[in-house]
């Protein structure tokens, strides 16, 4: 959202920073685990945006802390099985449990999809400085990947499992015990798999369509991030991604100085505040899809467009990117018209898919 608004990511890469100092003081833990994998996701995208390698050398040794921790999670069936705890996942209760902090049944398939995310990420920042790439983060993805379709993926349903309901007395506060009856095919697990590629091909598009469809349950403005990246991936920004999108218009006619952070409140007595960034993705979302941005290499260097209005009337937008502002008009019926920055190089031959998240 930086990038799209202000073009500026020196916070960004700050921040970044702060949590690299932060898992070399824990050895590689962070409060929630979730975010822990989602860093190495973060580092990806703000190299691939600003293309400042230096900030990837700076963080590697704490992605190496981070990396060594969680693999000291995965279990004998070749997953994570016993992380500190399960969060974040959405900001949301089912089944009587908060996905804040939910138990293994709830929690354990998207924190492997993460995980696998966080491993290609790594992999790929790690050939970004050396040169080459190192098979010890691309093959423990792999065996993710592999690991968790022999345990979690519902052959009969077509689904992913939220969790396994294997026996764990939990932890104290952040890790409740888990409800061994609990047997749940829910849409944030599903949504995670079909971005990271635990599912692929057709098999992916229609997890992904049932999981919009409302059947799997309900997301929260945050999740809608990984939901949108998904759609993207799959070709079906414009069946799937644009209604979801939509869903921001009560929040925006309601509030104009703010977003609420939920659309499902978690609680009978919850009061949405309008004070949570995590609800703002369409700000990234809208513009890099409609552009049909691709970053094929680092700092813009080389990109790849291909406009398309998802069946809106026109679109006004101004990217900021390191080499200026690149401009485009679209009109419906009538060709592009794009002012690219000098500096960038522009192929038209890739078709967009998400990069990001």
């Amino acid at each position: 959202m930086e990038q799209a608004c202000f073009g500026d990511l020196r916070l960004a890469a700050h921040d970044l920073r702060g949590v690299a100092r932060m898992l070399e003081v824990t050895d590689g833990r962070l409060f929630h685990t979730s975010y822990g994998l989602i860093w190495a996701l973060w580092l990806r995208d703000v190299w691939l945006l600003t293309g400042d390698s230096s900030l990837v050398s700076d963080c590697l040794p704490a992605l190496d802390l981070l990396l060594r921790r969680f693999a000291s999670y995965v279990g004998p069936s070749g997953i994570l099985e016993n992380p500190p705890d399960w969060m974040f996942i959405d900001w949301l209760i089912v089944e009587d449990f908060s996905l804040h902090h939910p138990p293994r049944a709830l929690g354990q398939t998207a924190l492997n999809c993460w995980y696998a995310g966080a491993l290609d990420a790594a992999a790929e920042l790690r050939a970004a400085v050396d040169g080459i790439e190192t098979p010890d983060a691309r093959n423990m993805s792999k065996s993710i990947r592999a690991a968790a379709r022999a345990a979690l993926f519902d052959d009969n349903a077509g689904l992913w499992l939220d969790g396994l309901g294997t026996p764990d007395p939990g932890l104290p506060r952040w890790r409740p015990a888990n409800p061994r009856r609990l047997r749940r095919h829910g849409a944030h697990a599903n949504i995670l798999a079909a971005l990271f590629g635990l599912s692929e091909g057709e098999e992916a598009r229609t997890i992904l369509r049932r999981a919009l469809s409302g059947e799997l349950g309900p997301i929260q403005p945050w999740f809608a991030h990984w939901a949108l990246e998904a759609t993207a991936k799959l070709g079906l920004f414009g069946e799937l991604g644009m209604p979801l999108l939509r869903k921001w218009i009560p929040s925006v006619e309601a509030c104009d100085k703010g977003l609420a952070e939920g659309w499902h409140a978690p609680g009978p007595n919850y009061a949405f505040d309008h004070s949570h960034a995590w609800g703002g993705t369409p700000a990234w979302q809208l513009p890099v899809r409609l552009l049909g941005l691709r970053v094929l290499e680092p700092g813009f260097r080389r990109i790849a467009l291909s406009p398309d209005l998802f069946g809106l009337d026109w679109a006004d937008i101004d990217l900021p990117t390191p080499c200026g502002i690149l401009r485009a008009r679209l009109r419906a019926g009538r060709d592009p018209e794009l002012s690219i920055p000098s500096g960038i190089a522009v192929s038209t031959a890739v078709a967009p898919s998400a990069q990001f998240g």
